[in-house]
């Protein structure tokens, strides 16, 4: 993780390349039913989200999250966070391509991660932005075509 960090503090790439070796040789490492697997799905499933650069850093990112949400249960505290991470994700998806994800899954796992937050959780605000933000993007995305194909018909 503070290889991650100092690479979005300062823009290293190396940085952020040596974070995801180091977090994938720590998910390998942690055995299947260990308590941290889902944390360690997680970590790295994020470092791929910041790394994504190339589709299959972004649906390695997706599965390893996915992996986080089903192993953790509803009512472990770290199970907001794998969810906005997961939902996060899936939007990056969603936005880079729409054939590969579902905009319902985006809002829903942002939905849960909101709902498991407790009500004084210090990241709920953040949970909270990321579902609404979520919410706005298929108006957007509507608006943008309906604006492409009346441009269209007016040419």
């Amino acid at each position: 993780m503070a290889l991650q960090v100092r690479f979005e503090r300062l823009g290293n790439f190396n940085d952020l390349e040596g974070a995801v070796s180091t977090l994938q040789q720590a998910d390998k490492l942690t055995p299947d039913g260990h308590a941290n697997k889902p944390l360690c799905h997680y970590s790295l499933g994020d470092a791929l989200l910041v790394r994504f650069g190339r589709l299959e850093d972004l649906q390695n990112s997706i599965t390893k999250l996915h992996e986080s949400v089903r192993l953790a249960k509803d009512d472990d505290p770290l199970k907001p966070i794998f969810l906005n991470g997961l939902g996060r994700a899936l939007l990056a998806d969603f936005e880079h391509s729409n054939e590969h994800a579902d905009i319902d899954a985006v809002i829903s796992a942002l939905e849960k991660a909101v709902s498991l937050a407790p009500k004084d959780h210090p990241k709920r605000l953040h949970y909270l932005h990321d579902h609404g933000n979520a919410l706005r993007v298929p108006h957007r995305k509507f608006r943008h075509l309906c604006r492409r194909t009346i441009r269209g018909a007016c040419w």
